[in-house]
């Protein structure tokens, strides 16, 4: 029986102690190395360490148990340990799909010996990715894991945007839907004061075919430069010339929502074309936010991780 325990309380912490300092000196045997915090916890930390707990019971007797922090969507597993008696039953397995089942978030983080096999191999197994290795000291490196929800991976490829080539280079489509009218999301794509609030670069001076989009680069120089709109449709269509391709937006309604699509002109892949990509899948989210009401921040670092997955779609076609 998996169940929550309030680590506050000193009955839990002692229990979790009992189970954990024998679960952590199997792991520093294995590791070569003592000096692993876990093993100098005391009852007292445990209780003001203001973790969420869940304990794993067999006929009353706490078997093992796992411990994380959530913070903005992520889960920090702090600890997921089984007491040595009872290793090889899967209480380890069980406690981390409780906690992927139970709760809400984005992506997973979890550490460990680099030298534990075991724990390594589990994480593994359960689509945990390496993604930085830390020295603590001469004897100890710690690997550290990641790993996003599957309902969060599956957004994230159904969001990528789809690159196809063509006859004279490539086209890269994006495609989202708004449960807003025609007109409050045309009004984001085109209203100024909106357009800088997921675009910050872009001004329109002129709305027509033929018209102007003044591109400003934000860097203090007061330097910009005109792209000129190829194709306009009121509420429809907006496409305007994009370095030496184009890029266009298409708005219409479908079964009671309305549908954005936005298409780029890439006359040829270059190093530059993920981070394009990247930079307007970015910006299509912070669409959705002003389309809401809100005003974000650039995200710099949701940016860096569409930015490996972009290149990783663009290596595809070379």
């Amino acid at each position: 029986m998996i169940k929550q325990m309030d680590i506050s309380k000193r009955v839990h912490a002692e229990a979790v102690l009992q189970v954990q300092i024998p679960s952590y000196k199997v792991e520093a045997q294995i590791i070569g190395s003592d000096d692993i915090s876990p093993l100098k916890d005391t009852v007292e930390k445990l209780q003001t360490c203001g973790e969420i707990f869940f304990g794993y019971y067999l006929n009353g007797e706490l078997c093992g148990a796992i411990s994380y922090k959530l913070e903005a969507d992520e889960i920090d597993i702090h600890r997921l340990i089984v007491h040595p008696n009872h290793f090889r039953k899967g209480i380890a397995q069980k406690l981390l799909d409780f906690v992927e089942s139970a709760v809400e978030f984005k992506k997973m983080k979890v550490s460990t010996g680099m030298k534990n096999e075991p724990a390594v191999r589990f994480y593994h197994k359960n689509g945990f990715k390496v993604v930085n290795e830390v020295k603590i000291n001469e004897n100890l490196y710690i690997t550290i894991f990641e790993k996003m929800h599957m309902k969060q991976l599956k957004r994230r490829q159904f969001m990528l945007a789809k690159l196809e080539k063509i006859q004279d280079g490539y086209i890269a489509e994006f495609n989202r839907s708004y449960n807003q009218t025609i007109d409050q999301v045309w009004g984001t794509l085109t209203e100024n004061r909106k357009l800088k609030g997921w675009m910050s670069n872009l001004q329109i001076v002129e709305l027509r075919k033929g018209g102007t989009i003044k591109f400003n680069m934000n860097d203090g120089t007061d330097h910009s430069f005109d792209m000129m709109i190829i194709d306009y449709a009121e509420k429809s269509l907006l496409q305007f010339e994009w370095g030496d391709g184009s890029v266009r937006f298409e708005v219409f309604p479908k079964n009671e929502v309305t549908l954005l699509k936005l298409k780029e002109y890439i006359p040829a892949l270059s190093d530059h074309t993920a981070k394009d990509l990247a930079g307007w899948h970015i910006c299509l989210e912070m669409f959705d936010a002003v389309l809401k009401g809100q005003f974000p921040d650039f995200p710099k670092g949701e940016w860096e991780s569409w930015h490996k997955e972009y290149k990783e779609l663009i290596n595809q076609f070379r």
